[in-house]
């Protein structure tokens, strides 16, 4: 978990995002995604992805693009 949390921060402070929570659990058909309804936006990533790190590098900047826009 300490490489998602450690890519996470990365491009939080690239792209100028601030206050974002992770959740990592295992889903049955979405790998990752983003719930923008409360005050501090939240990514959720599938748990069964976080071995490929550069899977995970993509998943997090489209939700962090996604919180940007």
């Amino acid at each position: 978990m300490n490489k998602v949390e450690k890519i996470l921060e990365k491009y939080k402070t690239y792209l100028g995002v601030k206050n974002v929570k992770l959740v990592v659990r295992p889903y049955k058909i979405r790998t990752a995604f983003t719930d923008l309804s409360s005050s501090q936006p939240v990514i959720y990533l599938d748990e069964y992805l976080i071995d490929d790190e550069e899977v995970v590098e993509y998943l997090i900047l489209r939700e962090l693009i996604h919180i940007k826009a």
